[in-house]
């Protein structure tokens, strides 16, 4: 039988060089936390069960013979969460004749009351972190219930930088209950400030999805709605939900530039995992990127809606679905605040 070449097969790394595979591993299923919007602890249940240290490094040892990759990808809701289980599997790798690089997903306060152990784990092996920032704005995070604050990122960010860790990644949660153009400018502005340091900073952006069974599924529908009837599109990386706080905020002060959005859009070409995607073709083809800019500040600055410049291209675009003028609108704003074209 033909077996395709790894490479094809997997695109998992560890951000530090993304041309390197990596595959991905569990060492424990279960999450003691409930954020509103997320499905782990409703799949693997609220206790955090752990499989043997000595079984996950033997995993790690077998892929390192037969696929000749180096590079882990630890997927645990939170691998520092049993402090007994790390240092075990520490003791392990450093008694092993087999190095390996790998990253793991954290939190704050975790990070902070396992610090003694940040520089064993970087010198077997562990290269970064992720950690779940989610949004820079309070009211956000608090719906979100995360229990914990960005101030406790900035403080992770500095330990981690401290010990000399090559990677941090934030994960970013965009469109959730509450979101507006204003709250998205104030998350990627805070973002850029972490760029500064000598280590590789990288974020990841994905969309607010209702999972059915958790909080926000409960409730999304009274704050918002969605984008697409059924399941087909509730990945994150597809903006599947609308919340009201965004559709009725008017960005006054926000401007986007017309000459930085249009350059963005060439160089960048084309937005990825739309949902409407001929409808979105077709809007590209009758608005120029910075033909958009100009509506976006001509309707802010009348201190007029996103609502309202939604229902304004689609009338003039004659487009019945609304729903994809949304999903055209939210996702080039996005863009727009995302890379710098806007300002304010």
């Amino acid at each position: 039988m033909y077996r395709y070449p790894l490479s094809t097969v997997y695109n998992e790394n560890i951000h530090i060089n993304k041309s390197v595979p990596a595959l991905q591993v569990m060492a424990s299923r279960g999450c003691p936390y409930k954020c509103s919007f997320c499905s782990s602890y409703l799949t693997w249940g609220t206790y955090v069960k752990y499989r043997p240290a000595q079984m996950v490094v033997d995993e790690i040892v077998e892929n390192i013979k037969k696929y000749s990759i180096n590079d882990f990808h630890f997927y645990d809701d939170n691998l520092m969460l049993n402090r007994e289980w790390v240092i075990e599997f520490l003791n392990i790798v450093e008694k092993s004749s087999y190095s390996f690089n790998w990253i793991c997903l954290s939190r704050p306060e975790i990070i902070f009351k396992n610090s003694d152990l940040l520089f064993r784990m970087k010198k077997n092996g562990c290269k970064g972190f992720e950690l779940g920032f989610e949004t820079y704005s309070p009211e956000v995070y608090k719906k979100m219930n995360k229990k914990n604050n960005y101030d406790s990122f900035f403080k992770a960010y500095s330990i981690l930088q401290e010990n000399d860790f090559e990677m941090i990644e934030f994960l970013i949660m965009g469109f959730y209950i509450g979101e507006t153009i204003e709250t998205l400018y104030e998350t990627y502005l805070q973002l850029k400030k972490f760029m500064k340091g000598k280590n590789l900073f990288t974020y990841s952006r994905y969309f607010a999805t209702p999972f059915i069974g958790t909080e926000f599924y409960q409730i999304h529908l009274q704050h918002g709605h969605n984008l697409f009837d059924g399941n087909r599109y509730k990945y994150a990386v597809y903006l599947n939900y609308m919340p009201d706080s965004f559709l009725d905020f008017c960005g006054v002060g926000y401007y986007i530039d017309a000459n930085s959005l249009e350059l963005l859009c060439f160089a960048y070409g084309e937005l990825d995992h739309i949902i409407y995607r001929k409808e979105f073709n077709q809007i590209n083809n009758k608005l120029t990127p910075s033909q958009f800019a100009y509506l976006f500040n001509r309707f802010m600055s009348e201190r007029k809606t996103v609502r309202d410049l939604n229902r304004y291209i689609a009338d003039v675009l004659e487009l019945d679905n609304i729903l994809c003028v949304e999903e055209y609108v939210a996702r080039m704003i996005e863009f727009s605040v995302r890379l710098g074209a806007m300002r304010r």
